[in-house]
């Protein structure tokens, strides 16, 4: 099975769902949907989805994108149900299907104020400065990859703000990661 990037654990408690006692099915009440059932990214996804041979791939955010049984874009109703039959088939629940992943700290999303007319800029000078000391990726933003994490940094397509996260095998990791970049966004200009 190929996964294109790992899925973090996102709950939302406003959903309930329980399957049905003879197990035809599962029941799902309070569950937000979307009238767009798919956008860009989406239609994005699921082309690497295909390309890669993946069954399932996912965002930070908390989209998750099923190949498979389904369209390969993201739809929060599917993939509840999906993880339900998955949970389903085994007599342990989900903490066993979780056990073999890594644990990782990670910050949540932090925007930084950069005017509109700049922000494209910071990040290219992002990647170059960050290219000549760590493996990049420079797909929408600049995404560095440090011997025991990554940080991202990228331009926001509807505010003027840059977009920062981090994740990391230790707290410490996490804070030399973040404190770096920032430390770096502070040279250019750029406070948060």
């Amino acid at each position: 099975m190929k996964i294109l990037v790992p899925v973090k654990r996102v709950l939302d408690y406003n959903v309930r769902a329980r399957v049905r006692s003879d197990g035809s099915g599962v029941d799902l009440a309070n569950v937000k949907m979307s009238m767009n059932p798919f956008d860009e990214i989406a239609v994005e996804e699921a082309v690497r989805m295909k390309e890669r041979g993946a069954v399932l791939a996912g965002e930070m955010s908390g989209h998750m994108f099923f190949a498979g049984d389904w369209f390969g874009f993201d739809d929060a109703l599917f993939a509840a149900a999906r993880l339900l039959e998955i949970v389903s088939r085994g007599p342990r629940g989900l903490a066993p299907l979780l056990a073999d992943q890594p644990t990782t700290f990670a910050t949540p999303e932090i925007r930084v104020d950069c005017p509109d007319d700049k922000k494209f800029d910071v990040v290219a000078r992002a990647t170059a400065h960050f290219r000549s000391r760590y493996p990049v990726i420079d797909i929408d933003g600049v995404r560095m990859s440090f011997p025991h994490g990554w940080g991202l940094i990228r331009a926001s397509n509807t505010q003027a703000i840059l977009v920062l996260r981090f994740e990391a095998t230790d707290p410490r990791a996490l804070e030399a990661y973040q404190r770096e970049v920032m430390d770096w966004l502070a040279e250019q200009g750029v406070r948060g």
